[in-house]
């Protein structure tokens, strides 16, 4: 059976909204009109066929409807209210004046927003996972530290490693932020000193007249000040490097003459010893071929260019001679340093700049070889040295031995020019060499002097045909002090310790530091020692300044969830407040819907239920569900207890705070329900029963079994099939006349 009022059915396995709920209840109630026609017929047919099979008498006015398939619901309807949740309050850090308040009830904050500013520091909103509780400055270990550091470090200020700890780099980077805040500093302090003087060190150098500076520590300042830590000191550092001597560099063979297979060496020597490395450029010459193999050519071939390296004062190229069965004049091997442009590279060539090497010929073996020993190694400046060239064999007729005296002491100011030839006399086996060297007060490198025996009709030469001694210099260079100035805290200055002449070795310089400012509070701890390295003529150290008015409070940066609301403004500007106390709340942006229900309400409802909030102000609706419950009551003065909960909506609703908010709970719902009203549902004998009339137009009644109730129907279970018509009632109809 069908009815004209009747909707059709929603597709199968969809869940009605709510709406569409009431829509069809809607419907259904606007087919009444057809039901009460079709009730008035059957009235009417009754009327005029007496009793029917439930005995109704005749005149009586039966009011029918169809079984019906519906999406039935019980409804639980409590009461709630809108409420913007307090998120904390902002206590006041330390005692001091507001000096603004840059927010008002109810503004909306974001990230980087400026709520308000205490004694001139900015509170400023910041994403973090917790607010910041304490004090924080060098030394500090924490969590706190560390989501200070990557807060610092996300606004792109350097702090280093992102860590617990708290150091200089952390407390750098803060100042920067601190600066471009406006900040000034927390505990301002007078200015301090740091002087520095230096210490004597007999065996390396003098101290001289100027051997005393000192640094002023001022205030600090933001970055990009005016305010200039370099003094007259640090210009004439930053000039002494511009004028650093170019390395001079010699050449000499050793030995001179070999024979074939013997190996020569050329030593290059540097002064004063460069600060990098420098290529050198090299011209090779002579009689004799270099190459590859002794098939064709006499030695192995030399380096057009090498690399003598940064801080050495020597550098060697060893030639190995070849071995053949040829026999050969002398032949020689020419090497001198490629004349740079204009000589304006990187280094300069010396005085003795070429030397050259001799291949002896074959058949020279009847000769007297000669061979020369040095005597002393080393000798002090103003002695003589003295070597001997030592023959193999005598000679019966004199014979002179041409000499070459070359090295980096200079002929004439370290030494004693030295004749170019010596007279080995007939029946002896030695003569000696000597060289008077020259006192004087410069400070130099411990120079060398080499006497290289020359070739000869009358003689042939063997290796060691060269000997070397050295000229060691006591004189030791002066040291004074330049630098000095005024430096802000955290800032950066330097001393500049200066030699009036190069230093020949590398030598540790100490120094003493005093003031009134102290090492590890207001500056970096300095050693005292600095190495001043080998052809070096100043060094200098960095004094770096701690700001110790850097320091981090718990109302500089404001954690919270934002964007938050501001609840209330406790202060207004200009006002004292006491650490502790409180400046601000701050509630969530949007509004929460609360619920309060009773005890047995309260056994209804669990967290998820689906809900529907209603606000009276503009018609608003929101779908929701349930998301807390309290677990206990709270109870009044009046003793009665009420439970809390929250539920969270999908629409944000508009209002004021403290709204009342209707809340419709769907406690259990059943879709595709068959469902008769529920006044069609009669009790006898602990059974329910329904009417229905048959087709014969008599009422039965079938026994029911019933489920959920609505407000206007009720589910039923078991006895009907869905196309019956039931009688909801039996009006007594108007009496006969």
């Amino acid at each position: 059976m069908s009815d004209a009022g009747s909707e059709p059915m929603s597709d199968a396995g969809s869940e009605p909204t709510r709406e569409e709920i009431a829509r069809r209840k809607k419907l259904q109630k606007a087919g009444i009109g057809a039901v009460i026609v079709v009730a008035l017929v059957a009235a009417f047919m009754l009327g005029n066929s007496g009793s029917g099979g439930d005995g109704q008498a005749s005149g009586q006015v039966i009011i029918p409807r169809p079984v019906e398939r519906l999406t039935l619901q019980d409804l639980l309807t409590i009461s709630g209210e809108l409420r913007r949740d307090e998120l904390q309050t902002i206590n006041s850090a330390v005692d001091g004046k507001v000096s603004s308040i840059l927010v008002a009830d109810g503004d909306t904050v974001n990230v980087g927003d400026t709520l308000f500013d205490l004694d001139g520091r900015s509170s400023v909103a910041v994403d973090g996972d917790f607010a910041f509780f304490r004090q924080l400055g060098p030394g500090s270990d924490g969590p706190d530290v560390e989501q200070l550091e990557r807060i610092l470090s996300n606004q792109g200020y350097s702090v280093g490693s992102i860590d617990y700890l708290f150091t200089e780099e952390t407390r750098q980077g803060l100042a920067q932020y601190q600066f471009d805040q406006g900040y000034g500093g927390f505990t301002p302090e007078s200015d301090e000193a740091v002087t520095i003087s230096l210490s004597a060190n007999s065996a390396g150098y003098e101290v001289g007249p100027e051997n005393t500076i000192a640094v002023i520590i001022g205030p600090n300042v933001p970055a990009g000040s005016s305010v200039s830590s370099q003094s007259a000191g640090s210009a004439r550092m930053a000039s002494l490097a511009t004028v650093d001597a170019k390395p001079v560099i010699t050449v000499a063979v050793s030995p001179q003459d070999v024979t074939e297979g013997q190996a020569m060496t050329f030593t290059f020597t540097a002064s004063p010893a460069p600060a990098s490395d420098l290529t050198i450029d090299l011209t090779i010459g002579g009689d004799a071929t270099g190459g590859l193999e002794r098939d064709d050519a006499d030695y192995a071939e030399a380096p057009a260019t090498f690399v003598f390296p940064g801080g050495a004062t020597t550098h060697q190229i060893v030639l190995q001679t070849f071995r053949d069965d040829v026999v050969e004049s002398n032949e020689d091997i020419d090497i001198s340093l490629t004349q740079q442009f204009n000589d304006s590279g990187f280094y300069t060539r010396g005085p003795i700049n070429a030397a050259k090497g001799f291949i002896l010929a074959n058949g020279s073996e009847t000769l007297p070889t000669l061979t020369i020993d040095s005597g002393s190694d080393v000798v002090a400046e103003g002695s003589q040295a003295t070597l001997t060239i030592e023959a193999d064999g005598e000679s019966n007729e004199d014979y002179d031995i041409p000499i070459t005296v070359i090295g980096s002491a200079t002929v004439g100011a370290d030494y004693v020019a030295v004749d170019d030839t010596v007279t080995m006399t007939a029946g002896s086996t030695s003569v000696n060499v000597t060289v008077s060297t020259r006192q004087d007060d410069r400070v130099e490198s411990d120079e060398w002097v080499a006497v290289t025996i020359g070739t000869g009709p009358d003689f042939a030469v063997s290796s060691p045909s060269t000997g070397s001694f050295v000229i060691e210099s006591e004189d030791r260079p002066e040291l004074s002090l330049v630098g000095g100035g005024t430096v802000p805290e955290g800032g950066e200055a330097a001393f500049t310790i200066v030699a009036d002449q190069a230093f020949v070795e590398t030598t540790s310089v100490n120094y003493q530091i005093s003031g009134g400012a102290k090492s590890g509070d207001d500056f970096e701890t300095l050693s005292g020692t600095v190495v001043m390295p080998a052809g070096s003529t100043f060094v200098s150290v960095p004094i770096r300044t701690l700001d110790d008015d850097i320091i981090f409070l718990p109302s500089d940066m404001l954690v919270a969830e934002w964007p938050a609301q501001v609840g209330t403004v406790a202060v207004d500007d200009g006002e004292f407040v006491l650490q502790g106390s409180a400046v601000l709340t701050l509630t969530e942006p949007v509004f929460t819907v609360n619920l309060s229900v009773s005890a047995a309400d309260r056994a209804e409802l669990k967290v998820g239920q689906a809900v529907t909030v209603d606000i009276a102000a503009g018609g608003q609706t929101s779908e929701g569900i349930i998301s807390e419950l309290d677990a206990s009551a709270t109870t009044d003065e009046a003793g009665k207890e009420t439970y809390g909960g929250v539920v969270a909506i999908a629409a944000p609703l508009e209002g004021v705070d403290g709204a009342s908010v209707t809340i419709d709970v769907i406690l259990a719902e059943k879709v595709d329900a068959l469902a008769v009203p529920v006044a069609a549902v009669l009790q006898k004998g602990g059974k329910r029963e329904v009417r229905v009339i048959n087709d014969d137009g008599k009422i039965d009644r079938v026994t029911v079994e019933v489920g959920l109730v609505d407000d206007e129907y009720i589910e039923i279970t078991s006895g009907l099939k869905g196309d019956e018509i039931v009688v909801v009632s039996i009006d007594e109809g108007p009496k006969p006349e």
